[in-house]
C-alpha cells in the first residue's frame, strides 16, 4: 500500500496534518485527488464543509438552535492526532462572534465538533497547554466544497494486542450518510478472507463501528478496509479509499462495568458549548469501544446536552451531565457562567526595549476587561513579530513571551487577545547614548533572610531599555543592619525595619525602597504546589508556584518562589485555604477574599475574573469558617448556615442544607462535608468515588446528607475523592477512594489506623496524617501498610496537609514544611525536596 501526500493535503488535512497522520502512511491508499481545487486548511486542522443543520436529526437540530449566533449551517472541525502534543484543551471560535466551544486534547488532536459558520467565514482554534499557554493558533477559512476524510480509527493503525471481541472505530470529519455504510463499502480482512460484521453509525457523530459477527482469531493480522462509497450527508464520496491494519492478541473485552466522562467537571459561559466524551470500563479497567451513549442534564434549564455529547450553556447555575453505557451510569458536573464581560484592552510590558543580537528580552501582557477588571489568565494570548529577521516571539507562560534578537533592526511584539491588542517595539543592536538609570523593582518588601535581586538598565536617548550587567553598577544600602546589598545587586534582609538601596552607574543614579519584616505565623495552609500563612498580625503571606497568580502579589510570574512573600492589599486576615493554583483568605470581620486561577487556563475564577491580588467576594454574609475546594469554597457564618459558590464565574454564594447549622466544614475536591454541634456529618457535591459516605452510589447531591453509620464526629477533613473523620475518642474514619482507604471505594466510614488517638487529622492528597496530644505526626497510604511518623523531634500544634507537601506549626507559632519542592513551596528558599520539616524563611 502506499499514501498519497498529495491527496491528503487537497483533501483537506494540510501539511502539518500530514507530519501528523504520519503514522497512517504505511496503512492508507488515497490514489485520487477528489478536489484540486480546494486549498487546505492549515497545520493540520481538519474542516469540512458547511453543513446544513437542517440535515442532521432532530435531537442534534434542537440542541444546536440553542446556542446563540446559531444558523442554518455547521462546520466541523477536527484537529489530526499527534499535530500538538502537549495540547490539553482547544477552543473553537467563528470570527466574530463572543461565544466560543470547547473541547479537550487527546493525543495531540480532537475529533470533529460542529462550529456555527458558512462558506466565507473564518474560524480560530486555540491550542492551550496543561498550564493555560496557548501553543497552537490557526485561523482557517470556511469553503463551500470539501469531501470527507478519515480523522482517526480504534484501535489506530499498527495496533497490537487488540482484543478478540473488539469493535473497530472509525471517526469521519463530518456525519456520513448511514445508508452508504455497508458490508461493501467497510470491510474487515483477514488477508483477503472478509471477516462477517455489522456496521452502524454512531447516533449523529461522525463515527461509525464495524461489530464482528463473531470473536477474531487470537495472534492474527486483520485489515479494516473503507471506501470511496461512505458518503456525507449531502452525497460527496470519501475523499479516498482508506485502511487501517492491526493484531489481535489473546484477550477478551468483558461487559461495561464502569463509565468515566470527561473532563471531570468543567465551566462555560451562557452561550458558550464544550465536547465531552465518554469512555466505558469493564471490570478489569480494559476500554469498551463501539457502544452507544445516552446523554442526559440534570437541568436542561442550565445547559444541555446532545446525543453526542455537545453541551449548551444556558443560564448561570450548575447541572450534572450524566452519560449511560450499556446500563452504566458516569457524570461530571457543570458549571455555567454569565457571558464573559470583553476585553477592553491590552497592555505589552515594557513598551519598548533594546535586545543584543542573539539576546533575550521578556516581555508581559496586562490585560483588562470594559470594566477596567484585570484578566489575568486563560484568554489565549497570540503573539506575533512585524519582522522575524529582526526578531522572533515566542510565549513562556499564560501572560508573557520571551523576545529572541535575530537581527538589527525594529521590530514590532504585538500581543493580540480576541480582537485588542498592544505593540512593544523591541530595537535589535547595539544601544544608542545612555541618559538614565532604571532599577527594577523600585520597591519590595522582603522577609527575614529573603534575597532580592535587582536589575539594573539604561535608558537610552531614544527611550528603550538597555539591560546593564548588575556587578557594573555600585550598590549601597542606607542601613546595612536591615539590608545588605551586595556586588552583584543581591539585596538580603537582615532585621525588621526598612532601607534604601542606592545603585550608581556611569554618573547615574536610581533608588529601590526594601521594607523587611519578620514573621510568626497563627496559620498555615498546603495546597497542590504552593503554600499560604497567616502572621501574627494578620498579614499573609505565600510561597511555591505563582504561576497562575496564587500567590496574590500581584504578578503571575512562573514558579519559584521559594520565600515568603506578602500577599498585596494590606488586609488582616485570620485564616488562609489554598488549593491547587487558587487561595482565599478569611478577613478580620468576615468578608472572604479569593485570589489566583485553580484552572490553569479558564476564562473566568470563583468571583469573577481571576485576579493576582485579593478580591472580595461580593454578596455574601460574613464568615466565621471558609473552605476552598477543587470547584467551589464554601462558609460557615457566625449563626452555622453554610454557603458556597460555584466555579461558574460570576455567582454569588447560595445558601447549602436550609434548616441545617453547622460547627465545622471541610471542602474536598468536588464535595465539601460540615459537622453539626452534635457531631453529625453532612456532606454534599460529587460522589463519584463513595466520598459523601452516604452508603449509596447516587452519583451527587446538591444538598447536604447525612454520612451512613450513625457515628459522632469531632473534625472532618476532605479530599480529592475521599473523607475522613475523628471521633472525640481520637479514632480515624475515612470513606471514599483513596490511599487511606486502600485505594478501594468505600461508600461509608470504615476504620483507619486502629488503636492510635489523635487530636487533629488533614489529607488533601494522597496520604493521610494525624496529630497525637504528644505533638507527633503519623501518616499513612494504606491502612494495611505501615504508617510512618514525621521524623525531627519537633513538636506540632496544627498540621495542613497538601498534594506533594505538608506543613505544621509548633506551639511557638514556628512554621515547618516538608515533602516536595519543586516549586518552593516549602518555603525555605530552595527547591530541594525534603522528607524531613525544615523551617520556613522570615521566621526568627
Amino acid at each position: 500500500m502506499k499514501t498519497d501526500l498529495k491527496g491528503l493535503v487537497r483533501a483537506g488535512i494540510g501539511l502539518a496534518g500530514v507530519a501528523a497522520l504520519a503514522w497512517f502512511a504505511a496503512c492508507s491508499d488515497n490514489p485520487v485527488d477528489p478536489c484540486p481545487t480546494c486549498p487546505p486548511p492549515p497545520q493540520g486542522v481538519i474542516m469540512s464543509n458547511p453543513v446544513p443543520v437542517a440535515a442532521l436529526g432532530a435531537e442534534v437540530r434542537g440542541e444546536l438552535a440553542q446556542a446563540p449566533g446559531a444558523g442554518t449551517d455547521v462546520v466541523y472541525v477536527s484537529l489530526a492526532p499527534g499535530t500538538v502534543p502537549t495540547g490539553s484543551r482547544a477552543i473553537l471560535r467563528r470570527v466574530g462572534d463572543a461565544a466560543s466551544l470547547a473541547t479537550a486534547v487527546n493525543d495531540g488532536g480532537f475529533d470533529p465538533v460542529p462550529v456555527t459558520a458558512q462558506a466565507g467565514d473564518s474560524i480560530d482554534v486555540t491550542v492551550t497547554d496543561a498550564g493555560g499557554s496557548t501553543v497552537y493558533h490557526v485561523r482557517a477559512a470556511v469553503l463551500a466544497a470539501r469531501p470527507p476524510v478519515i480523522v482517526r480509527t480504534e484501535p489506530p493503525p499498527r495496533k497490537r494486542d487488540v482484543p478478540l471481541n473488539a469493535s473497530i472505530v472509525i471517526v469521519f470529519s463530518e456525519p456520513v450518510n448511514g445508508s452508504t455504510l455497508n458490508s461493501s463499502s467497510v470491510r474487515l480482512l483477514r488477508g483477503t478472507t472478509s471477516i462477517a460484521g455489522t456496521v452502524r453509525l454512531l447516533k449523529e457523530r461522525a463515527a461509525a463501528v464495524f461489530t464482528p459477527a463473531a470473536s477474531l482469531e487470537p495472534n492474527a493480522d486483520y485489515a479494516l478496509i473503507v471506501t470511496e462509497a461512505v458518503r456525507d450527508l449531502e452525497g460527496d464520496a470519501l475523499a479516498a479509499a482508506f485502511s487501517v491494519e492491526f493484531r489481535t492478541g489473546t484477550a477478551l473485552v468483558g461487559p461495561v462495568a464502569s463509565v468515566s466522562v470527561g473532563p471531570d467537571s468543567l465551566e462555560v459561559a451562557v452561550g458558550s458549548q464544550a465536547q465531552l466524551t465518554a469512555t466505558a470500563h469493564d471490570a478489569q479497567g480494559n476500554v469498551v469501544t463501539g457502544r452507544p451513549v445516552q446523554w442526559s442534564s440534570s437541568d436542561p434549564s442550565v445547559a444541555t446536552v446532545s446525543a453526542t455529547g455537545l453541551v449548551t450553556g444556558l443560564a448561570t447555575g450548575s447541572t450534572e451531565i450524566l452519560a449511560e453505557v450499556d446500563g452504566q451510569t458516569g457524570g461530571m458536573r457543570i458549571y455555567v457562567s454569565a457571558m464573559l464581560v470583553p476585553i477592553g484592552s491590552v497592555t505589552v510590558m515594557p513598551e519598548s526595549a533594546r535586545v543584543a543580537v542573539g539576546g533575550t528580552l521578556q516581555l508581559m501582557a496586562d490585560i483588562r476587561d470594559t470594566t477596567g477588571a484585570i484578566v489575568q489568565l486563560s484568554r489565549p494570548i497570540t503573539w506575533t513579530s512585524s519582522d522575524s529577521t529582526v526578531a522572533t516571539v515566542a510565549p513562556n507562560s499564560s501572560r508573557g513571551a520571551i523576545v529572541t534578537g535575530v537581527g538589527a533592526g525594529i521590530a514590532k511584539i504585538s500581543a493580540l487577545v480576541e480582537g485588542k491588542s498592544d505593540t512593544s517595539v523591541a530595537a535589535v543592536g547595539p544601544p544608542g547614548s545612555i541618559v538614565g538609570l532604571v532599577l527594577s523593582p523600585d520597591s519590595a518588601t522582603v522577609v527575614l533572610l529573603a534575597a532580592l535581586q535587582l536589575s539594573a538598565f539604561g535608558r537610552d536617548d531614544q527611550g528603550f531599555l538597555n539591560p546593564i550587567d548588575s556587578t557594573q553598577v555600585s550598590w549601597a544600602s542606607s542601613n546595612s543592619s536591615v539590608a545588605s546589598a551586595t556586588s552583584t545587586g543581591l539585596v538580603t534582609g537582615l532585621q525588621a525595619g526598612s532601607a534604601t538601596i542606592t545603585g550608581t552607574w556611569s554618573g547615574h543614579q536610581a533608588t529601590v525602597s526594601v521594607t523587611v519584616v519578620s514573621i510568626s505565623f497563627t496559620a498555615i495552609s498546603a495546597g497542590g504546589s504552593h503554600t499560604c500563612g497567616v502572621t501574627l498580625n494578620g498579614a499573609a503571606f505565600c510561597w511555591g508556584s505563582g504561576g497562575e497568580g496564587e500567590l496574590g502579589i500581584g504578578t503571575s510570574a512562573a514558579y519559584g518562589h521559594a520565600m515568603p512573600a506578602a500577599v498585596a492589599g494590606g488586609h488582616v486576615f485570620t485564616a488562609v485555604s489554598v488549593t491547587w493554583g487558587y487561595s482565599c483568605g478569611l478577613a478580620d470581620g468576615g468578608t472572604a477574599y479569593c485570589w489566583g486561577s485553580g484552572h490553569g487556563g479558564t476564562e473566568v475564577c470563583l468571583n469573577g475574573l481571576c485576579s493576582t491580588t485579593p478580591v472580595a467576594v461580593a454578596g455574601v454574609p460574613r464568615f466565621s469558617v471558609l473552605g476552598v475546594g477543587g470547584w467551589y469554597d464554601c462558609g460557615l457564618t457566625v449563626g452555622g448556615s453554610a454557603y458556597c459558590w460555584w466555579w461558574d464565574g460570576r455567582s454569588s454564594p447560595v445558601a447549602v442544607g436550609e434548616g441545617l447549622t453547622f460547627v465545622a466544614l471541610t471542602v474536598g475536591g468536588s464535595h465539601a462535608c460540615a459537622l453539626t454541634a452534635g457531631g453529625v456529618a453532612y456532606c454534599w457535591g460529587g460522589n463519584f468515588y463513595g466520598q459523601l459516605g452516604t452508603g449509596d452510589t447516587v452519583s451527587s447531591s446538591l444538598t447536604p446528607r447525612a454520612v451512613a453509620g450513625g457515628l459522632r464526629f469531632s473534625a472532618l477533613s476532605a479530599g480529592e475523592q475521599h473523607t475522613c473523620a475523628l471521633t472525640s475518642s481520637g479514632a480515624v474514619y475515612c470513606w471514599g477512594r483513596s490511599s487511606s482507604t486502600g485505594g478501594d471505594y468505600s461508600w461509608t466510614p470504615t476504620p483507619v489506623m486502629s488503636g492510635v488517638t489523635f487530636v487533629a487529622i488533614d489529607g488533601k492528597g494522597g496520604a493521610t496524617c494525624g496529630l497525637v496530644s504528644n505533638g507527633t505526626i503519623h501518616c499513612w497510604d494504606n491502612p494495611a501498610g505501615a504508617p510512618w511518623t514525621v521524623t525531627g523531634g519537633f513538636v506540632f500544634t496544627t498540621l495542613s496537609v497538601g498534594t506533594g507537601h505538608s506543613c505544621a506549626l509548633t506551639a511557638a507559632r514556628v512554621g515547618y514544611c516538608w515533602g516536595y519542592n519543586w516549586a518552593g513551596q516549602l518555603g525555605n528558599g530552595t527547591t530541594t525536596d525534603s522528607s524531613v520539616p525544615v523551617k520556613v524563611a522570615g521566621q526568627p
